[in-house]
């Protein structure tokens, strides 16, 4: 006569793989381990990252020579500002979902592109519209882009558990934006070819190179 199969009865069945232990896991030296910053630590590393990007603004800025302010289109004057800070909290919104990280991004960025284009159209004028002027003002400004944009990498490093890619590219954006204003300081040519491709490299390759290269440094 067969017994009736109770639930109690698994816990009878033999485990295969009970003869076989474990190799025991080694033991974790806490003291080797980096110590972790405080809260402190890294907002001053942060607020530090800012000022000298600043810095290194206006240091490229003086160095190849500034022109003339008043002659500076006023169009202009407000936008480097006004697009940073549309496109600096993106990076630390805390926005849940991929879809969302991505519809924020996309937003700002076609936001900011718009204020820089806009801007463009309205200080156009007269300039030199030649390869090689726009050649050596987009290096220029891609220089200028570039040390925000490290800076701001490394002061975010390890920061973003999720969406790292999309946040670094805001930080991105948001260096670039800062080039393409600092360059519009030393440079006079006010032809709107030149204005959206010299100046316009930084707005667009900034984001590209912090999102493929810096998020492996800023993600978590």
């Amino acid at each position: 006569m067969t017994r009736e199969l109770r639930p109690d009865d698994l816990f009878d069945v033999p485990d295969p793989f009970a003869a076989s232990e474990p190799a025991p896991l080694p033991p974790l030296d806490l003291a080797s381990l980096p110590a972790s910053p405080d809260r402190g630590r890294v907002q001053a590393l942060r607020l530090a990252a800012v000022i000298v990007a600043l810095a290194f603004e206006a240091l490229l800025v003086v160095g190849i020579g500034a022109r003339e302010v008043a002659r500076l289109p006023r169009a202009v004057l407000g936008y480097g500002v006004l697009a940073l800070l549309l496109a600096s909290p993106v990076a630390l919104l805390p926005l849940r979902g991929a879809r969302a990280r991505r519809g924020a991004f996309v937003a700002v960025a076609l936001l900011a592109g718009a204020i820089f284009v806009v801007a463009s159209l309205l200080s156009a004028g007269e300039g030199d519209r030649s390869a090689v002027a726009m050649a050596e003002c987009a290096v220029a400004a891609l220089a200028m882009a570039a040390g925000p944009t490290v800076l701001a990498v490394y002061a975010m490093r390890h920061a973003f558990a999720s969406g790292a890619g999309w946040r670094t590219g805001a930080l991105g954006l948001a260096s670039g934006l800062l080039g393409a204003a600092a360059i519009r300081l030393h440079c006079p040519d006010d032809a709107l070819a030149h204005l959206l491709v010299a100046h316009g490299a930084p707005v667009l390759l900034a984001p590209l190179a912090a999102a493929l290269l810096g998020a492996r440094v800023t993600r978590a």
